[in-house]
């Protein structure tokens, strides 16, 4: 208007692609503006009429803007400019914009978003407000002329979302985005998604854009989105696919979508790839042009699966029909296979878990390498392995962790804990929760451990179950408080006279509560605490709905296993290893060339650095070079750390400690998969690479790669000998340096 021009606005409603199109013909309208996907669905619309719509300038923005948008959008409208734009409602006028390219380049996911625009100023910073590097990706936070106070009538969404700016020396705000971004080598801003889009499938964080660009990679697909959906078995991945087969027969569509599979698998990890791929003839929009995400059809997990084979022999039908339980599906071929039918990591726990219920014994590793009914059916044994299921008493032998624990001069024993806060999405009832508690230390017998000293020895005992108070109950004004009653209840634990698990209930304002979980580390580690957490809640609905409190049953008690390592102890091929780690370990130890190599031994010493890789260097981590290699990425790291630690002190090789879960399958009648305990291994290993001027990173990678797979039993063994063996053996261990 301030050129003398008009604005044409169009009506509310959702119009068609023809209306929209005669509105721009009859208004003589020459500068749009829309989102990628709203205007690629009317270049869409006007080129099946066979149609142009020529104008002076496109301007773009509200979402990423793709090639294939890109490619449709110059087509029709043939525009002598096109400006893709970033501009939240939030910071009023557009703050960056950059001139859109005739044609992506290749391997580019979308237009970027462009650099400033006038007395603007854009960040892009860290978790920390830190600014990040270039290349690496960050949020974006703009700020300078132009920016909203706030959002009316909304005090704690404008604090959370309009902050101080801490590189402004006036006391200027900046808006805080929630987009995912990183700064390009020639100074552009690429827009990643947004952050709320990452998310964590069996345990692994990831960025949905990711998946997308590869998706848009395929040469039959148009537009992708992929959304993680909520399920009754958890978060499972779907991508929405625009493509010509989705108007195609179903045999078509089933070899695109295998098809797709293929692709993804051969460029992602296995947790990347959707669990369902809708091939759709349009992505649906909402009246502003943007992605409806609610109008999205649910997906069909009927279409996930291979040609239908129907299970055969009875363990067959019995495996499919605890399948169909566990993932919530109709029916499971013999080949459907069972990560691609949804499953993961936890329920192939659950899966396990039923199969014992009915005499069937196979582990969550078979269920790995075993992936379809009739590869598992094979790998099953008929017999279950006897667990004892009542309360346990009298002593137990200790690990060998245990026994490094009580080695190590450790100043407070009583307060080497492991502790979780939980943030209880409904109010949980104190007395619920503390027969929920009393059920955790009935059920898991290592959590009724005591350790006393004796004659310089020290020993554990199975504590009788007490009506001792396991739940302290606190009130507190403001929830900064808790910090000091978190201090307080870590400090309560008694190795001696137990109890060795406390928790913590916090009422604040506002109905907020707190659940703090404090066990002494003696009696467990990572893989229990997910034992413990899925019992705790199963407990805890039994008694809301007043039913009797029932567990699964107990696998093979923490004493057992301990027990089974004593007498391992003094096995020949035990013995035998103790030579591999003579000359593992062997030789002089060279100290790193600083003022202080063993350091104060302290953990407020210990300091945590962080490295940020960009998304290509990252997927050359986590995928090509593992594939190239045959090997893994804690292989590559350990590479890593060993060249530079080398180098730096002249030696050729270097000391480390690693650790392992130490639940390793020695033995036939032992399943640990529901065992609460502290089973971790650890021990120390030479890593020596080729450090020789012209020797080629892959040579490094391969001597290290050997060296770690040479390590039997992944070093359960070097403890066993080092803590549990003959006076001999473990003397001469005890004369090696332990890293």
């Amino acid at each position: 208007m301030l050129s003398g021009a008009r604005v044409v606005l169009r009506a509310q409603g959702q119009w068609d692609a023809e209306e929209i199109c005669t509105l721009i013909r009859q208004q003589q309208v020459n500068i749009l503006g829309f989102t990628p996907s709203y205007g690629s669905q009317l270049a869409q619309w006007l080129a099946t009429q066979g149609q142009t719509l020529p104008v002076r300038m496109c301007i773009t923005g509200g979402e990423a803007l793709t090639g294939e948008h890109l490619q449709r959008i110059r087509a029709v409208f043939q525009p002598e400019l096109l400006f893709n734009a970033y501009g939240p409602t939030e910071t009023v006028v557009m703050p960056l914009a950059s001139l859109a390219p005739q044609q992506l380049e290749e391997g580019e996911a979308s237009v970027p978003i462009g650099r400033v625009v006038g007395a603007r100023v854009a960040y892009i910073l860290d978790a920390d407000l830190a600014l990040v590097p270039q290349g690496a990706s960050g949020e974006l936070y703009i700020g300078g002329a132009g920016l909203a106070q706030g959002y009316h009538q909304r005090p704690g969404m404008s604090a959370e979302r309009f902050v101080a700016d801490p590189f402004a020396s006036n006391g200027g705000r900046l808006y805080r985005t929630g987009d995912l971004v990183r700064q390009r080598a020639d100074g552009l801003v690429e827009y990643l998604g947004r952050i709320d889009h990452q998310v964590k499938i069996r345990g692994f964080r990831i960025e949905l854009g990711e998946i997308e660009t590869r998706l848009l990679e395929h040469e039959a697909i148009r537009e992708a989105v992929v959304l993680a959906l909520d399920t009754p078995s958890g978060k499972q991945l779907a991508g929405y696919l625009v493509s010509d087969v989705a108007g195609q027969g179903d045999e078509q569509q089933a070899q695109l979508r295998e098809s797709l599979k293929s692709h993804l698998k051969a460029q992602l990890p296995d947790y990347m790839v959707p669990t369902h791929l809708i091939l759709l003839d349009s992505m649906p929009l909402t009246a502003n042009g943007k992605l409806d995400r609610r109008a999205l059809p649910a997906p069909d997990p009927e279409l996930n699966r291979q040609h239908y084979v129907a299970p055969a022999s009875e363990l067959e039908q019995q495996l499919a029909a605890i399948w169909c339980a566990v993932l919530n599906v109709e029916k499971v071929g013999l080949n459907d296979n069972f990560f691609e039918l949804g499953g993961d990591s936890i329920l192939s726990i659950q899966v396990v878990s039923r199969a014992r219920q009915v005499g069937i014994h196979f582990s969550p590793r078979d269920l790995f390498q075993h992936q379809t009914v009739q590869t598992a059916a094979v790998a099953t044994a008929s017999e279950l392995i006897q667990a004892e299921q009542g309360l346990l008493q009298g002593a137990s032998a200790l690990t060998p962790i245990q026994h490094w624990f009580f080695d190590t001069p450790i100043p407070e024993r009583q307060h080497w804990n492991q502790s979780l806060v939980l943030e209880p999405l409904t109010a949980l009832d104190p007395r619920l929760l503390e027969q929920a508690l009393r059920a955790l230390l009935e059920q898991h017998d290592a959590l009724r451990l005591s350790f006393t000293r004796q004659n310089g020895k020290w020993q554990a005992e199975h504590r009788a179950v007490t009506a001792e108070t396991l739940l302290i109950q606190a009130q507190v004004a403001d929830m900064a408080e808790c910090a000091a009653l978190y201090a307080d209840t870590q400090r309560s634990l008694d190795l001696q006279n137990g109890p060795l698990l406390r928790a913590l209930l916090v009422d604040g304002p506002q109905g907020q509560q707190r659940l703090l979980m404090v066990i002494h580390h003696l009696v467990v580690d990572g893989v229990s605490w997910r034992v413990l957490l899925d019992d705790l809640q199963t407990a805890y609905r039994q008694l809301s709905e007043a039913t009797p409190v029932r567990f699964a049953a107990k696998t093979s008690a923490f004493r057992d296993w301990a027990a089974r390592l004593q007498a391992y102890a003094g096995n020949e091929s035990l013995r035998e290893e103790l030579h591999v780690w003579q000359r593992q370990l062997g030789g002089p130890l060279a100290q790193l060339p600083c003022h202080n190599p063993q350091g104060g031994q302290q953990n407020r010493h210990a300091q945590t650095v962080s490295v940020r890789l960009d998304a290509e260097r990252t997927r050359q981590l986590l995928q090509q070079a593992p594939s190239a290699y045959r090997t893994q990425v804690n292989d590559l790291l350990l590479t890593a750390l060993a060249q530079v630690v080398c180098r730096w002190s002249g030696q050729p090789s270097t000391l480390v400690q690693l650790e392992g879960h130490g639940r390793e399958t020695l033995f036939d009648d032992i399943d640990l998969t529901r065992t609460v305990g502290w089973f971790t291994s650890a021990y120390p290993l030479r890593l020596t690479p080729a450090v020789a001027g012209d020797a080629a990173p892959g040579e490094s990678i391969k001597a290290i790669k050997e060296q770690l797979r040479q390590v039997p039993h992944k070093g359960l063994g070097y403890g066993v000998l080092r803590y549990l063996a003959d006076s001999a053996s473990k003397a001469a261990m005890q004369a090696m340096p332990a890293g």
